[in-house]
């Protein structure tokens, strides 16, 4: 009954915007008897009864015989944003009118009027001087007296522009998330190179405590970073005599990526550079190399700053020069072209959509350039303190004050809302008075008993006790085409991101695990229990997982 209802709505909507799709598309001649629709919606359904998942789910063999029919009916499929367990079904003529309003030309994006070639021509044309040092001669090749030429290598790395496209919003489908993919671009691991370079300069600063920022590393230091700042309370509290309480703020950082203004950008990688001239490895910066291994596995153990390319291997390292960083990141944002349909635009604000380099500049930028002077200013003002924490664009701050006293109180407000950022990024509040909890990222965070605390958040945790239901679906059914080596990532990283929203990590592990086992249960998957017994102790303790394991085993949920 329920999905006849919706269909006879669609058949309300599509009756609604049949003129505007005339030109684009053919409609049957019963498209006006509301009745049609009840009919085909008792077809359907009739066919759903005698229809059965295949054993085994479906192949992506199959999945993509699906895609090829939906492509000759002249639709799109697309995943919903924030919603991946959900698909929608779209006229191709409405997908385009959501990508043209999310790349409207203007201050930030403008047409170009040539082809994709003559656009890879020059950019490949200006990437030489840029990247040829850095990128190194073949060795291999030069042995053997075969050495490409470096402009035929580039025009051979880049074959094709990033196209441009949006996932539907799910309140609205008619709005879109937009995403420029980087995943082509024929630059890309050096991009990625650079700003792991730019990355590992920043961290070696904040790790020796010059450069103070509210910048999050990764989501798994939150209950940490929260726990260390109850425990500076009671230091606090214990030093001063006085009773202290704690109040937080919540922002939306709006218009990081594409309203910054890049000449800021550029001010705060210089000042950083600037700052590694007081250390003994950067001093003679321009001449100190990054290496960076060209394998991402290796990244996070051999990244090193050396004074010589005689130790640095072109076959298996890149090597830049904090002059070639700069170079770099200069080059990708005045080269920050896209397709849209067959339209090339040109990113002309702001940080480059989509490429690697992106999110250690807006980081920077927000850190460096404001976050540091307000953290020098009013970290201790008054005898109390502030802390922040920031992932990317969301945004918590905290302060204390003299319990009991409405003035102390309302000065640590006021102290909170000093904090801003470029003019053209404004700071939209998200937190509730009213709420015992705020949403933050995965988890919640609330005060009690004039503490920070903080919990995971799974959306679907009563209902799935209740009934066994998902409100909102999370995870792919499981009857769908998934590999074991994505169910395994799946529920390995979401157990791992757990263990950062506690203040006690294994026991919010424990709770949230069960609610994630129960979830996945309602949405078929299988496999649970041997996925959970293969996690490595970096994953799970134990004790932790023998549990987990028992609840997965279950072939019923329970509470």
């Amino acid at each position: 009954m329920l999905a006849r209802v919706k269909i006879i709505r669609f058949g309300q909507a599509l009756l609604k915007t049949k003129t505007k799709l005339e030109p684009y598309c053919k409609f049957p001649e019963a498209i006006h008897d509301l009745s049609y629709y009840s009919t085909r919606a008792g077809e359907c359904l009739k066919r759903g009864e005698e229809w059965k998942i295949p054993e085994g789910g479906i192949s992506s063999k199959e999945m993509g015989y699906v895609k090829k029919g939906l492509t000759h009916q002249g639709l799109v499929v697309s995943i919903i944003d924030k919603n991946k367990a959900s698909l929608c079904v779209l006229c191709p003529v409405m997908l385009h009118r959501v990508l043209v309003k999310m790349y409207p030309v203007g201050e930030t994006y403008e047409k170009v009027e040539e082809t994709e070639e003559q656009v890879l021509n020059r950019m490949v044309e200006s990437s030489v001087n840029v990247f040829k040092d850095i990128m190194g001669v073949d060795i291999t090749r030069k042995k053997e007296g075969k050495v490409i030429p470096f402009e035929k290598k580039m025009r051979d790395k880049m074959m094709e522009l990033p196209k441009a496209y949006a996932f539907p919003k799910e309140k609205d489908l008619q709005k879109g998330r937009p995403i420029v993919p980087y995943r082509k671009h024929g630059l890309r691991r050096e991009l990625q190179c650079a700003a792991k370079a730019l990355l590992y300069i920043m961290e070696k600063l904040q790790d020796e405590g010059e450069l103070k920022t509210y910048t999050l590393r990764t989501c798994t230091d939150i209950g940490r970073r929260i726990l260390g700042w109850n425990e500076t309370v009671n230091e606090l509290e214990q030093s001063t005599g006085e009773k202290k309480g704690m109040v937080l703020r919540m922002y939306d950082v709006k218009n990081m990526f594409t309203a910054l203004p890049r000449d800021q950008i550029l001010k705060a990688v210089d000042e950083l550079f600037e700052m590694t001239k007081g250390k003994k490895w950067g001093r003679n910066n321009d001449k100190r190399l990054v290496v960076v291994p060209k394998l991402k596995a290796d990244r996070s153990r051999l990244m090193r700053i050396v004074t010589s390319r005689a130790t640095v291997d072109p076959e298996i390292h890149f090597a830049f020069t904090f002059k070639q960083i700069r170079e770099v990141l200069v080059w990708d944002m005045e080269h920050v072209y896209f397709m849209v349909g067959d339209t090339v635009l040109k990113q002309v604000n702001g940080l480059p959509m989509g490429s690697p380099p992106s999110p250690v500049l807006a980081n920077l930028t927000c850190g460096l350039g404001y976050e540091m002077e307000y953290i020098n200013r009013l970290e201790t003002a008054e005898g109390e303190r502030i802390w922040g924490i920031r992932s990317m664009d969301d945004v918590v701050i905290a302060s204390t004050y003299k319990a009991g006293d409405d003035e102390s109180q309302k000065r640590a407000v006021e102290r909170l809302s000093e904090l801003k950022y470029h003019d053209s990024m404004v700071l939209e509040r998200t937190d509730d008075d009213t709420a015992e909890w705020q949403r933050y990222l995965e988890g919640e965070i609330g005060i009690s008993e004039y503490r920070m605390t903080l919990r995971f958040f799974n959306v679907n945790s009563v209902s799935l006790l209740e009934n066994g239901t998902c409100i909102k679906q999370r995870a792919q059914s499981g009857a769908s085409y998934i590999p074991m080596s994505y169910r395994r990532s799946y529920i390995y990283g979401a157990l791992n991101r757990m263990k950062g929203y506690g203040l006690e990590p294994a026991q919010m592990q424990l709770l949230a695990g069960r609610h994630l086992i129960m979830e996945l249960k309602a949405e078929g998957w299988s496999g649970l229990k041997k996925i959970i017994l293969g996690a490595g102790e970096h994953i799970l303790d134990g004790g932790v997982r023998e549990i987990l394991a028992e609840e997965a085993g279950r072939k019923t949920i329970t509470e």
